[in-house]
C-alpha cells in the first residue's frame, strides 16, 4: 500500500510546500510589521489567525474539533498536546480561541523571515542548553503573568518513524504548577497520518480532517512542586486515551 500511495503523497507534499511559500510571500509584510512593532504582538497574532485559516483551505485540511466547551471563558493556562506534524503548529491558532505564545525549538531563530516574527511572538527554548532553558522558563511564566497562554509540545520534539506517545519532559508542569495556572490537554489524532515527514516524500501526506479532541481543564491550584509528576502522568494519560491504536 505505501508503494502504491507513493505517489500521491509526493504530489500533495510538493502542493503542501507551494502553498506554504505562497503564503509565507503573502503574509510576509503583515508578520515583518509586527515584529517591528513594539506592541505588534495582538496585530501578529492576528495574521496568524488569517494565515492559519488560509492554509486550513488551501492545503485541505478541514478542522473537526470535539470537546470545544471544555475551553476556560479566558487564560492564562498552559496548552499540554501531543505533536508529530507541522500542521499542529499551523492549524492552532483556529482551535484555541484566547492569544497565546508557543515555547519553540531555537533552531527557528536561524530561519529567513520567520526569526524576526518568532522572535517577538513566541519564545525560543535551546534544549541542549540547561541555563537557557531555565530561562526560557522564566519567560514563559512572564508572559503567563500578562495573561498569555503558553503552547509546550512536552515530547520535546518528534521522530517520524517512532510510534506511541513519547515520555513527557517536566517543564510545562512545573511552570504551570509554579504559575497556579491550569493544564489544558489537547491531542491531535490524525495530524501525523495526515502530513509528517518532510524529508521523506514518499511518507505520510495527504488532505483530510484534522480531528482534535480538546480535554477538560486540569487545574493545579495547591499543587506544590513535587506533584509535577503526578500531574505530568495524569496529562499525558489523557492524550493518549484519545490517540488511535497505530499512532
Amino acid at each position: 500500500m505505501r508503494f502504491f500511495l507513493a505517489p500521491f503523497r509526493l504530489i500533495y507534499k510538493l502542493y503542501f510546500a507551494l502553498i506554504f511559500g505562497v503564503s509565507l510571500v503573502l503574509f510576509a509584510p503583515a508578520f515583518l510589521i509586527a515584529a517591528q512593532l513594539k506592541n505588534g504582538f495582538n496585530y501578529g497574532f492576528t495574521w496568524r489567525k488569517v494565515w492559519s485559516k488560509f492554509l486550513e483551505i488551501f492545503l485541505f485540511v478541514p478542522l473537526m474539533i470535539k470537546g470545544k466547551e471544555n475551553f476556560p471563558v479566558s487564560g492564562p493556562y498552559v496548552i499540554v498536546a501531543n505533536h508529530a506534524s507541522y500542521l499542529d503548529i499551523m492549524l492552532l491558532y483556529n482551535i484555541v480561541p484566547h492569544r497565546f505564545r508557543f515555547l519553540g525549538k531555537s533552531e527557528i531563530l536561524n530561519w529567513p523571515i520567520m526569526k524576526n516574527v518568532f522572535r517577538q511572538m513566541d519564545i525560543a527554548v535551546d534544549r541542549n542548553n540547561k541555563m537557557q532553558a531555565f530561562k526560557s522558563i522564566e519567560k514563559c511564566g512572564e508572559a503567563l503573568q500578562q495573561g498569555h497562554s503558553i503552547v509546550i509540545f512536552p515530547e520535546g520534539g518528534w521522530d517520524p518513524k517512532a510510534k506511541g506517545l513519547q515520555r513527557f519532559k517536566n517543564g510545562a508542569f512545573k511552570l504551570a504548577i509554579t504559575n497556579q495556572v491550569p493544564i489544558l490537554p489537547i491531542t491531535f489524532q490524525n495530524n501525523k497520518k495526515l502530513f509528517c515527514d518532510h524529508t521523506d516524500l514518499f511518507f505520510n501526506g495527504q488532505p483530510g480532517t484534522s480531528k482534535v479532541v480538546v480535554h477538560p481543564i486540569v487545574s493545579t491550584a495547591g499543587m506544590k512542586q513535587l506533584d509535577f509528576v503526578s500531574l505530568r502522568e495524569q496529562v499525558f494519560e489523557t492524550i493518549k486515551s484519545e490517540l488511535p491504536d497505530d499512532y
